[in-house]
């Protein structure tokens, strides 16, 4: 098969507890990532969660094609494209190709 008809890079694909606005409508906001550019699978991970705090908290995956080599700076520019999203507050990422990441032992938060 020619390499013309592959990707130039493997899909990363991260899992992130995304925190909203208590009136996130959440089927709406896993169709807004979808079209996000470079996302290609978004799914719900675990079922939405509302804190004492009053937001909400959904957990879920997005598999995406990274626009570099860098792992951490594919991450992160992930994240800012979702929490750009109206209701989006936070975002916890905690998993990369299914292992427990951090940054300088820290978890990353965006």
């Amino acid at each position: 098969m020619s390499d013309k008809f592959r990707l130039s890079r493997d899909l990363m694909n991260i899992t992130i507890a995304v925190i909203c606005n208590p009136e996130i409508h959440v089927p709406d906001l896993l169709t807004k990532i979808r079209i996000l550019p470079t996302v290609a699978v978004v799914g719900q991970s675990d079922k939405v969660m509302r804190t004492e705090s009053g937001d909400t908290v959904v957990d879920i995956y997005v598999k995406f094609l990274p626009v570099s080599k860098k792992e951490y700076k594919n991450i992160i520019a992930m994240c800012e494209l979702i929490k750009s999203l109206p209701g989006v507050n936070k975002i916890k990422v905690l998993e990369l190709n299914k292992k427990k990441v951090t940054f300088n032992g820290n978890q990353i938060v965006v």
